[in-house]
């Protein structure tokens, strides 16, 4: 909708913002309607008594009101974020958001979706009798995350600058401009395999009846950022704003899980699959990396490099990637049906 939106007020010679702006709300409004056939399946309706002050409603009310605050925060810290970006050289705010537009991808794709996920299951394993079930629930869930996003993370930081240079590097978009979005990706992607794991976090917290929690520490990280942040523009400029960001992800996800061992027990620990997945991220920072050396090229080696990636953590007997090769397995024997 969104692309028909862009299409639409070029041809007519419209404001694309405009068109964009109600193709946002088309969009919605679509997305909604598609759920609906599947929630009457399951025996959900819109019709029926409404009782506004019940208490599954008011229930539902003091659950959310953290939830929305804590939602708000990641907002509240791009406007500061672009606050403080608006006082560095020209410039300097639109590096920050069109890196942020490529850090979003691997973050929406995967660690959002597997957040989402997680929580029905987690939900269902709240009780206390439960709760080994509920910390082996989170530790693969957690487990999966980094799977995915620490070879995301090394892919976009070892081809940071051909990425951007193809796909912005145009026009009144300069080299000058592909350089600094490139570093300021670079200082963003250090934080994504904190920030894909924050939702799974948050999710466990949720799970659990506590919504509060994720909200101080969310809050205690963006106090953290603004410090950093200011701290950092004065010597890096754009790219010791996107460092703040990570750090205060990695403060946000560190105490989420220190905490929630109040609720479950000890739940996580760095066991051989995450080292391994570490390391041939590492492998794969170094790979991508040495083929910029052949240009715009080196963006064709990407499905290779996650082949090797997912080839070698099968070859060392990685449970994750043995599980998401199930998964998608699954999901291709769907589609052949």
């Amino acid at each position: 909708v969104l692309i028909a939106a862009s299409l639409l007020a070029i041809k007519v010679g419209g404001n694309v913002a405009v068109y964009l702006a109600w193709g946002v709300l088309v969009a919605g409004v679509g997305q909604w309607l598609m759920q609906q056939p599947i929630l009457r399946s399951k025996g959900f309706s819109w019709i029926g008594p409404v009782e506004p002050a019940g208490p599954g409603v008011r229930r539902i009310g003091t659950l959310m009101l953290p939830t929305i605050l804590g939602s708000a925060v990641y907002q509240i810290n791009i406007l500061i974020s672009t606050g403080m970006a608006s006082f560095l050289p020209e410039g300097s705010v639109s590096y920050l958001y069109y890196a942020d537009r490529l850090f979003q991808f691997p973050l929406g794709v995967f660690g959002v979706a597997v957040g989402v996920a997680t929580l029905p299951s987690l939900s269902l394993l709240a009780a206390p009798e439960k709760r080994a079930e509920f910390r082996e629930t989170l530790a693969t869930s957690l487990g999966l995350t980094l799977f995915v996003n620490l070879p995301a993370a090394a892919g976009l930081a070892g081809l940071s600058l051909p990425l951007v240079d193809l796909l912005f590097g145009r026009g009144e978009f300069s080299s000058v401009a592909v350089h600094g979005t490139s570093m300021a990706l670079l200082g963003y992607v250090v934080g994504l395999p904190a920030f894909s794991s924050v939702r799974s976090l948050a999710s466990a917290y949720y799970a659990l009846g506590d919504t509060r929690t994720p909200v101080r520490v969310a809050l205690g990280s963006l106090c953290v950022f603004v410090v950093a942040g200011y701290t950092g523009m004065q010597v890096l400029g754009h790219v010791g704003l996107a460092l703040a960001s990570s750090l205060s992800a990695w403060i946000n996800v560190v105490l989420l899980g220190f905490l929630l061992r109040r609720h479950c027990g000890a739940w996580f620990r760095v066991n051989r699959d995450m080292v391994i997945s570490l390391a041939l991220s590492l492998a794969m920072l170094a790979g991508c990396w040495m083929s910029t050396r052949l240009g715009p090229v080196c963006l064709l080696f990407i499905p290779v490099w996650a082949a090797l990636y997912m080839g070698a953590a099968l070859l060392l007997n990685v449970s994750q990637a043995r599980l998401f090769a199930k998964v998608l397995g699954r999901r291709s024997w769907r589609k052949r049906a």
